[in-house]
Parts: C-alpha cells; structure tokens; sequence
C-alpha cells in the first residue's frame, strides 16, 4: 500500500478559516472566472461548458469559482467524472482551496467511488460529492442523488469533468435527471 493511499480519507470535514490559499491565478482563469460569473450569477443561466487546454489549471479554476461563488453562499457541489483518478484531484483541489468559502466555518466532502464511501454515507451536511459517474448513474442511486437535490437548500451545482463522455447512456439519462430537477452545471 502506498503512502498516498494509506492517508486516503474520502470523507473529511474541514475547519476554516481566513487564510490565503498560496494559489496565483493565471491571466486565463481570471478570465474563465468572469466568464463564469456572467453567464450563471449576472445572465442566470442553468449551463454551459469550459474549455480550457490540458494543463490549463480546469481543476484549479472550477474549484475556485464554486467555493467562492456557490459554497461560500451555502449551495453544494457534485462534481462527476469517470475515473478514481480525476475524483481525487478534484478532492484534494478542494481540500488544498476550502479555505476560499470562508466565512463559513466549515467545508464537509465526500468522494463516493470503489474505493470511497458509498452514496447512502452522504447527508444534508457534505458540501461536495465527488462521485465516479459509473456509480452516480446505477439505478440503485438514484433515489440518494434526488435526496442531494432535495436537501441543497441553496442549489446544487453539477460538474461534469471530461465531458466528453457525457454523451454515454448512463450518464445522458443521469444529467437529464439532473437538468430537470433545476441543478445549474457545466462540463
């Protein structure tokens, strides 16, 4: 077993506080976060789709974006993607950046994969879902994912990271799901 997976822990609650976070953001991601800004908070839109190269810091910019523009205000997040790989990314993107929703005093995720936790562990008080697509689409889930909904008093935000697969059945019939309950998300 490898370090890193020994001190994996995929369902944390953080404390926060007033701290910088050490990040620099790009010319491009300030940008992105304007962008951003403009299309969901100003022109109230419910979704839309960022692109940005690889290695252009898309973690990075969406993490900051939803912990400063939707958790800070009490929405929560599910961010999808394929593999165990991206979920932890997007994890510990956000764990290293949870102090940017400050002032709330906490930040409570959890990633939901095989080797994670499984739906039926989220409650009302985890901000952040990281759920691997293959286990958010199974009919057996369902029900757990319209509970997030139904319990996201200030709106749920979804991301789907490597859209491109979004087009596969499970997740096409998942996102429909998702778009007719009124989430906001953006791929």
């Amino acid at each position: 077993m490898s370090a890193q997976q020994a001190t994996w822990n995929p369902n944390v609650r953080l404390q926060l506080r007033d701290a910088h976070t050490g990040v620099t953001p790009r010319d491009h991601q300030l940008a992105a976060w304007d962008r951003l800004t403009a299309h969901f908070i100003d022109g109230e839109k419910k979704a839309g789709l960022v692109v940005v190269p690889t290695g252009g810091g898309k973690t990075v910019l969406a993490a900051q974006w939803l912990l400063q523009n939707h958790i800070r205000n009490g929405g929560r997040v599910l961010w999808l993607a394929h593999r165990r790989g991206l979920l932890r990314q997007a994890f510990a993107t956000f764990h290293r950046l949870a102090n940017l929703a400050f002032p709330r005093e906490r930040l409570h995720m959890i990633a939901i994969s095989s080797d994670g936790e499984r739906w039926s562990s989220v409650t009302p008080e985890h901000d952040v879902v990281f759920s691997s697509m293959q286990t958010a689409v199974m009919e057996s889930n369902t029900g757990f994912v319209h509970e997030l909904h139904a319990a996201s008093k200030s709106g749920l935000f979804v991301v789907v990271d490597e859209a491109h697969h979004a087009p596969a059945p499970g997740y096409a019939r998942l996102l429909l799901m998702l778009k007719n309950l009124g989430c906001r998300s953006w791929a």
